[in-house]
């Protein structure tokens, strides 16, 4: 039985492999591998499931996890998110559906592939560390600037990545994505 957080998102990106399902991991676990580490009772897995993966997603997850077939299926129909949850552990797994935007597209595009466990080996999909970065601030401005663990994993990706984040990127989707005036804020304690 899967008690390790790692093993546990190993099952679940196994099942999506497996179902060619596009994804990568995001939130405050992508910003701990990119940042500051800190601890998280969850993941955020952004992923390309369609109408025709249902049937084999719940069915290759139900031994181990708590996952409702009318919840994923309305999730897809909204393009929101569902969740499940390991059953031995309780470990929650968020899923969001990726959106058809210009934006989710390029985020897709730039996902990077990082080993979790060498033994056996495991590696996983991630988002860019400037996507975190981005999907961050847009959390952070939602929350009218009061999560402040959003803004503490912002400044914190951008202390440890300092030097090899590409600003340029960061600068045209912040516009886009209104966050600008946070970005550029973010640089000034940087």
């Amino acid at each position: 039985m899967l008690s390790d957080p790692i093993a546990i998102i190993a099952a679940v990106v196994s099942v999506l492999e497996g179902l060619h399902i596009i994804y990568y991991i995001g939130g405050s676990f992508a910003s701990s591998l990119y940042g500051i580490p800190r601890s998280s009772q969850d993941v955020d897995i952004i992923a390309d499931i369609r109408p025709e993966h249902v049937n084999s997603f719940v069915q290759n997850l139900q031994a181990e996890f708590y996952v409702d077939e009318t919840m994923v299926r309305n999730a897809i129909s909204h393009k929101t998110s569902f969740n499940i949850i390991h059953f031995v552990s309780s470990f929650k797994i968020d899923i969001f559906l990726a959106q058809d935007t210009s934006y989710s597209k390029k985020e897709i595009s730039r996902r990077n592939l990082h080993v979790l466990r060498k033994e056996p080996l495991f590696e996983a999909y991630f988002a860019s560390a400037e996507d975190i970065i981005l999907e961050k601030l847009i959390w952070f401005k939602l929350s009218n600037e009061v999560m402040n663990t959003q803004w503490k994993d912002v400044l914190g990706i951008m202390r440890v990545r300092k030097g090899s984040l590409d600003i340029d990127y960061l600068k045209h989707w912040s516009t886009v994505l209104d966050v600008s005036d946070l970005l550029e804020k973010a640089f000034i304690y940087v």
